[in-house]
Order: structure tokens, then C-alpha cells, then sequence
């Protein structure tokens, strides 16, 4: 029936939402790193049914609108800011999905379902500085060190005074 077919439309929806989300690098390493504490899998699975809900509640959502509903809670239940242009992403994506689902039948949903990537956190990297962004450092001018170039200074006992306590001494900062 018809009633039948759209719930299942439904579900497959929440299934969508799952696989997306299982599929997103940013989340996955929340989840790996458990930035949001000890429950962090368990919010993690809430997620995909608040955001299933919120396409309920909401009619014609915008993909930016989803990134930033994730955006919001994201940080703050894992305390975590996605910088990686991922949030817009996966917004399209569960967009795309919330049509899809309303508008296919169940075979065509699961063919779907199986063309999204797989995200693999093995592959996962941090960028080395040529790849990242440069903000503000240039205006502290900061020098970069290789590890061969490094100096290491001699650990100096602590010098104590006439009272017996123990002086405080700066690090001098090198200028070239």
C-alpha cells in the first residue's frame, strides 16, 4: 500500500541519514577520539533520528541550513569545530536523500544507499603545513624549524636564593 511504501520511504530515510553520517570523516573521528565524553557513540546514533526529526518538522530544508543545524550541535554536544567545508557537504547529501527517499521505491533507494562512499579513518591525515591554511601566523612571523636544525640547550640546575627559594628565570627569545 501506499501508507506502507512511504513509511518505508521513511525508514529508509533514517538509513540514509546513518549511512551518511558513518561516512563522514569529521563525525567518525569525533566518535574514534570520543570528543563528546564517554557517550560520545551513543550521540553519535541520536544525531541521525534529531536530524531525521528535524526534516519532519521542517518543510524544504536548504542544504546550509543542515550544516548548520550540525555545525551547532557538533559543537555542542562533541565539542567540536568542523572547519573542512564537510558540513555544506553532508547537508547536500541528506537534501539529496530526503528527495530521493520521498520519491523512489524501496529497490532504487537501497541502489542508492550502496553508491555512497566509505570512509576509511586509516586514510585520515593530518596536512602537513604546505596544505593548511595560513591564518594570522604571517603576522607573527613565525619560523618554521627542521627537526636536524633544532638547538638544545643545556638544562641549567634551578639557582636558589639566600631564603631558600628557587629563582624564576625568562627564556631569552632569540632574534635574528
Amino acid at each position: 500500500s501506499l501508507l506502507q511504501e512511504k513509511r518505508m520511504g521513511v525508514l529508509l530515510f533514517s538509513q540514509a541519514i546513518d549511512a551518511i553520517f558513518k561516512n563522514w570523516s569529521a563525525l567518525q573521528l569525533a566518535v574514534a577520539h570520543q570528543s563528546g565524553g564517554p557517550q560520545t557513540k551513543e550521540k553519535a546514533e541520536w544525531l541521525v533520528g534529531a536530524t531525521e526529526a528535524w526534516f519532519y518538522e521542517n518543510k524544504n530544508l536548504q542544504d546550509w541550513e543542515v550544516g548548520d543545524l550540525l555545525e551547532e550541535i557538533i559543537a555542542t554536544e562533541f565539542n567540536l569545530q568542523i572547519e573542512d567545508g564537510s558540513l555544506v557537504e553532508v547537508g547536500r547529501k541528506i537534501c539529496e536523500y530526503f528527495e530521493f527517499c520521498s520519491s523512489n521505491n524501496e529497490n532504487a533507494i537501497r541502489t542508492k544507499l550502496l553508491s555512497l562512499p566509505r570512509c576509511d579513518l586509516a586514510k585520515c591525515k593530518v596536512e602537513d603545513d604546505e596544505d593548511m591554511e595560513v591564518t594570522d601566523i604571517t603576522e607573527g612571523n613565525v619560523e618554521c624549524c627542521e627537526i636536524d636544525n633544532l638547538e638544545i640547550n643545556e638544562k641549567k640546575e634551578p639557582e636558589i636564593d639566600e631564603d631558600g627559594f628557587q629563582m624564576v628565570t625568562t627564556r631569552s627569545k632569540k632574534k635574528k
